[in-house]
């Protein structure tokens, strides 16, 4: 039987390593999709954003500079290229993301699509990167080499989010903390949930966001809908499914300059609802889960990534369209 998803390989990053050596976990055919995917992203930002690279380093007090500037070297990019890819999220508004955060008896589990532009060439460079320190694991995040900025982690201190595209009359605001580079922050940094959660509502950011955050109990569960100056916390009703797309659902905010994400947004948010209306005694396997994030009804064109998260077991894992994946790069990725 031919599943419509495969799973795709952890890496792990030792942060102990000297910059010059860290990213030796990627090869060359990596390293080689990694600069072909931050063509793709690069071609997509207008020339009058560049300066937004020197702007990026300032307002981050230069906290991934070392980090970049090795990736960087690592890919045979600028740096600048890098950072912008990094914060494309600000600047460019053409993804969406699906993403159910379930109460279950095993605790609570984070099912997502994440969907951004090119979804071909990000589902076949997206890996899980696992950050340890000293043997010790600190977090982990679905992305691409070159990734620093996150859209999806979990951090070993019992807690794990996601990030959901949304459009606000409030625009850019340039001196804000960018938002993957703040949810980068927040993983490392944050100690348990309650923590997270105020990091995600207090911070200034550069644009608007929707960022699911989970812990270890049922009762961890929120949506924090942002603009880069104002926060609400959405929290489900007892052990009710909760459910973000794209659009705000206590904010009042214009979104109609995304319309393409508006048009499908309310009908995934059905569906994923419709779909677990009631407190599950144990937790769906990931097969019902991937089956419900492969529907027709909830996945897009642009979907590029399907993940899992169970703080409480830390458990994350990551699959992609099987669609994107040439029979080569399946038989390569089952041997890793």
């Amino acid at each position: 039987m031919n599943l419509p998803w495969i799973e795709r390989p952890q890496l792990r990053v030792a942060m102990e390593k000297p910059l010059s050596h860290r990213w030796e976990i990627f090869s060359d055919a990596m390293l080689e999709g990694a600069r072909e995917l931050s063509e793709e992203i690069r071609a997509d930002i207008p020339a009058s954003l560049r300066f937004v690279a020197n702007v990026v380093r300032v307002r981050t007090l230069n906290r991934f500079q070392n980090e970049m500037c090795s990736l960087a070297q690592a890919l045979e990019i600028d740096w600048r290229d890098l950072a912008l890819a990094n914060v494309s999220y600000d600047l460019v508004v053409n993804f969406g993301c699906s993403t159910l955060a379930l109460a279950t008896g095993e605790g609570p589990v984070l099912a997502r699509n994440m969907d951004w532009f090119p979804a071909d060439l990000i589902a076949r460079n997206s890996y899980v990167l696992d950050y340890y320190y000293h043997d010790q694991h600190r977090f982990s995040q679905a992305n691409c080499p070159g990734g620093i900025g996150v859209i999806t982690g979990m951090s070993t201190q019992g807690f794990a989010l996601a990030l959901n595209a949304v459009s606000c009359e409030e625009g850019l605001n340039r001196w804000g903390y960018p938002v993957l580079l703040h949810l980068r922050r927040v993983l490392e940094d944050a100690r348990n949930f309650e923590e997270a959660l105020r990091m995600l509502t207090e911070a200034k950011l550069a644009s608007a966001a929707l960022i699911t955050l989970i812990g270890k109990e049922n009762k961890e569960r929120v949506c924090v809908e942002r603009t880069p100056t104002q926060a609400v916390q959405r929290w489900p009703e007892g052990n009710d499914p909760l459910v973000t797309t794209n659009h705000y659902q206590l904010l009042s905010e214009d979104t109609s300059n995304i319309e393409s994400l508006a048009s499908s947004s309310c009908p995934r948010l059905d569906s994923l609802s419709d779909t677990y209306c009631r407190f599950a005694e144990k937790a769906p396997s990931d097969a019902q889960l991937l089956y419900s994030l492969t529907d027709p009804s909830v996945m897009q064109e642009i979907t590029a990534q399907h993940i899992l998260c169970k703080p409480r077991e830390n458990y994350f894992k990551l699959f992609v369209p099987a669609k994107f994946m040439q029979e080569s790069e399946k038989e390569e990725t089952a041997g890793i």
